[in-house]
């Protein structure tokens, strides 16, 4: 007998979540977003989406998001690279804007 459980896939969210859809909104971010459809003609409703990146192989992880805006900020030289020592000096990093449009705020902010 096996000391490891047994353990069901999860569905995909297409079955889970029949009048959803994951959308992203900035082309250059891709702030993922879950788009439901409403009744009687309203307008879609957009609310967070967390269920991260689909169909990837958990043993070998999932896309690294943050990779280009880091090696980017490592290439200056730059020493402290902490979300703080940018905001004290006004400086609006992909990770904050990012942060906005899920917050749905001005990056400033």
């Amino acid at each position: 007998m096996s000391d490891s459980p047994t353990r069901t896939p999860l569905p995909p969210l297409e079955q889970d979540l029949p009048r959803s859809k994951k959308v992203y909104v900035d082309p250059e971010l891709q702030v993922p977003f879950r788009e439901i459809a409403l009744t009687n003609g309203q307008p879609p409703l957009r609310v967070y989406d967390t269920t991260g990146p689909q169909g990837h192989d958990p043993h070998r992880g999932i896309p690294r998001r943050r990779a280009p805006w880091l090696e980017q900020r490592l290439g200056s030289g730059r020493k402290n690279l902490s979300q703080m020592h940018f905001a004290r000096q006004g400086v609006v990093t992909e990770e904050m804007r990012f942060c906005a449009i899920r917050e749905n705020v001005a990056p400033e902010f």
